[in-house]
């Protein structure tokens, strides 16, 4: 019988993950919240949505505050994209750094359980018997400090 998945604990949380996320500046928080919205099919929808409500109002009626070809619409849209392109930059930026520190810290993680691996398969190699194996304080051995040692 196979046993039910068991979730992770969240209290333990990656190196990279402390730093670049509960460490973060304001502005970084910041940008990675407009990255979050700006990135959303809601962003999208919503704007699309003003977008029309904007052309129909003046297109409509016989005083657009904007008439055709809706020069400030075209000036709001402008200094939206502005703002916006460095924002997702900024972020996008941030969020190559927390992935290129993840894979710094799995690589360290991958040559400590290399290592001992290593020391796990020299003290089995040293063993001349199956009950030298029984007898392997196998605790003891995972709990050394210098298991990356290959003497």
């Amino acid at each position: 019988m196979r046993r039910p998945p068991t979730k992770p604990d969240h209290k333990k949380r990656h190196p990279a993950n402390t730093t670049h996320f509960d460490r973060a500046p304001l502005g970084a928080r910041i940008a990675n919240a407009v990255a979050r919205q700006v990135g959303s099919w809601r962003f999208i929808a919503i704007q699309t949505a003003l977008i029309a409500a904007w052309v129909a109002y003046n297109a409509a009626y016989g005083h657009p505050f904007d008439p055709w070809p809706f020069i400030a619409l075209n000036l709001a849209l402008s200094m939206e994209a502005a703002y916006t392109g460095p924002i997702l930059q900024l972020s996008q930026n941030r969020l190559t750094a927390h992935a290129e520190a993840r894979a710094d810290g799995d690589y360290q993680d991958g040559w400590e359980t290399h290592a001992m691996l290593l020391a796990l398969i020299k003290t089995i190699e040293q063993a001349k018997s199956i009950q030298e194996i029984d007898q392997i304080d196998w605790r003891r051995l995972l709990n050394r400090e210098d298991l990356g040692s290959t003497d």
